[in-house]
């Protein structure tokens, strides 16, 4: 069950630029011996490089994994890219389905050396259906780290998560004291969970639901918003977000405004 994207990953000094790709049917199963696999795009499964002006289409799966639009991880910089794909977020787990990028993560090799090196995904724009099972985003499915950047982004997708209340963790010896913890939905127009850095300068207009009944909240823009975390000059469509929207501190605008 590997059927992969293009490519398995891109380093630190690889470049893809003006690349327009479609893919029908792309999915990966990731099982318990295939634990360094982190996620599917239709691009790459993961970026430590620089995307540029790439498109994509069709539709990618992952189960057990990340899976997103261009890529499934973003550890590196996807710039001017837009996505037309479905995608699809399966399995127990926490992962996530993203339009641009399943996660977007700020990470160090031993190759950087004293390199600052952000995870940035800029001027980029989803326009297909984004489903996980317990969280999604219109860009990414999560951000995290104090050095992450979304900007001038924008979000006119379906964007959605099956349940309402999901079991992300594994059941193990390891993760035995938290075998009980359950996590709420986190379904948002440009994130679903934003755990640092700067998201600024976007907006969504597509739809943002949970498909379970039930009380949880929606995002018009970016999910939880935790630590350093500082969402700017952000505007989320009025009434695109389903059941109640969570107080994010953005602008909601009717279609004149």
């Amino acid at each position: 069950d590997k059927h992969w994207g293009m490519f398995a990953r891109l380093d630190r000094h690889a470049t893809v630029k003006n690349l327009i790709i479609r893919s029908e049917n792309l999915y990966l199963t990731i099982e318990e011996e295939d634990d360094w696999l982190t996620g599917i795009g239709i691009l790459c499964l993961e970026n430590y490089g620089r995307i540029i002006d790439c498109q994509s289409a069709g539709d990618v799966r992952g189960e057990g994994c990340y899976a997103g639009g261009i890529a499934g991880c973003n550890y590196g910089t996807i710039d001017g890219c837009i996505n037309r794909a479905t995608v699809e977020s399966v399995g127990v787990g926490e992962y996530g389905a993203g339009g641009i990028a399943g996660k977007n993560e700020e990470t160090w090799t031993e190759t950087d050396g004293d390199l600052d090196v952000e995870a940035a995904i800029r001027a980029c724009f989803n326009e297909g259906n984004v489903t996980g099972d317990w969280m999604a985003g219109g860009i990414c499915s999560k951000t995290d780290g104090i050095d992450t950047v979304i900007d001038r982004c924008g979000n006119t997708g379906a964007v959605s998560v099956r349940y309402q209340n999901v079991q992300p963790w594994l059941d193990s010896e390891e993760n035995e004291n938290i075998q009980d913890r359950w996590e709420e939905a986190k379904a948002g127009g440009i994130t679903g969970e934003m755990n640092g850095g700067i998201l600024s300068e976007c907006y969504n207009t597509g739809r943002i639901s949970i498909q379970e009944a039930g009380n949880c909240g929606t995002y018009g823009i970016a999910g939880g918003a935790w630590g350093n975390s500082e969402v700017v000059n952000c505007v989320s469509l009025t009434g695109t977000a389903a059941g109640h929207m969570r107080h994010e501190n953005i602008m909601e605008l009717t279609p004149e405004e």
